[in-house]
C-alpha cells in the first residue's frame, strides 16, 4: 500500500500478475502506464546483480536524469559502486535500515507533487491503481507485477544475500515504493511533465540497485 505521507515501511503483498492490472487499467495513460507495468514485469529483481565496477553509460545517464529531475544541485561529485559483498556488509551493518535522509527528501517531494496533480486532476476517481483515503492515495497491493513473497525468499537465500527478514524487508519496501511513486507520476505525466522515478527502473534493468544519493556521493550495489 502507498500513501502520503511517505511511509518506506509499509509492508504490501504483491500477488497479482501484470494480466490483472491490464484487465482493469482504463482511462487517461493507460498506455503508458500499461508498458511501464511490463517494463517493471521483466526486471530481474535482485537475480540479475551485475559484476562490475563501472556501470554502463546507459546506468550513468540514469543516475544524471534522476538527479536532474529530483532538482538536487549541485549534483553529487562521487559515485561509488559497491560489489556484491560490499553490499551486503553495509546492509546488514547499517542501524537504520535504508533510512536515506538527504534522499528521501527529494523523492517524497517529488511524490507528494504527484499526489496533488492525481487529486486536483481527479485522476484516482474509479482508478483500480488508487484509492483516496482522507488526504492520502493508497496503491492497491494487489496490482503491481511484483511477487513479495518471492522477492523476499531471494533475498534471505542462504546461498544467495542471506539478509535478516527486517533488512530484506526494509529493502524490498524501498523498491516497492519507488515503483508505487513512479507509477502515480507517470499517471499524470502530461500534466507534470519527465518522471523522475523512472530511471531507476533502467538502473534495475541493468542489475544494479541504487542505495543512496547524497550531498556528495551517489551509492550503486553492483
Amino acid at each position: 500500500m502507498l500513501a502520503s505521507p511517505y511511509n518506506p515501511h509499509q509492508t504490501t503483498t504483491m500477488a497479482k500478475t501484470t494480466q490483472r492490472f491490464l484487465e482493469l487499467q482504463r482511462g487517461e495513460r493507460s498506455g503508458e502506464r500499461n508498458m511501464l507495468m511490463a517494463r517493471i514485469a521483466a526486471v530481474p529483481w535482485f537475480q540479475s546483480i551485475a559484476h562490475c565496477t563501472d556501470p554502463s553509460s546507459r546506468v550513468a545517464d540514469a543516475l544524471s536524469e534522476h538527479i536532474r529531475l529530483l532538482g538536487i544541485t549541485p549534483a553529487p561529485a562521487h559515485l561509488n559502486v559497491l560489489s556484491r559483498d560490499e553490499g551486503l556488509f553495509m546492509l546488514r551493518n547499517d542501524p537504520s535500515p535504508c533510512s536515506r535522509p538527504f534522499w528521501d527528501t527529494h523523492l517524497v517531494a517529488s511524490f507528494e507533487r504527484a499526489c496533488r496533480a492525481l487529486l486536483a486532476g481527479k485522476r484516482v476517481d474509479h482508478d483500480p491503481l488508487f484509492a483516496v483515503a482522507g488526504r492520502s492515495i493508497l496503491m492497491e497491493s494487489t496490482v503491481l507485477p511484483v511477487r513479495q513473497d518471492m522477492l523476499l525468499e531471494r533475498l534471505q537465500d542462504q546461498r544467495g544475500y542471506a539478509l535478516s527478514p527486517p533488512m530484506a524487508q526494509a529493502l524490498l519496501d524501498r523498491v516497492l515504493w519507488e515503483l508505487g511513486a513512479m507509477l502515480a507520476w507517470e499517471t499524470v505525466g502530461d500534466l507534470l511533465g519527465p518522471n523522475p522515478f523512472l530511471p531507476l527502473l533502467s538502473i534495475h534493468e541493468e542489475g544494479l540497485v541504487l542505495l543512496d544519493v547524497d550531498r556528495d556521493r551517489v551509492l550503486l550495489w553492483a
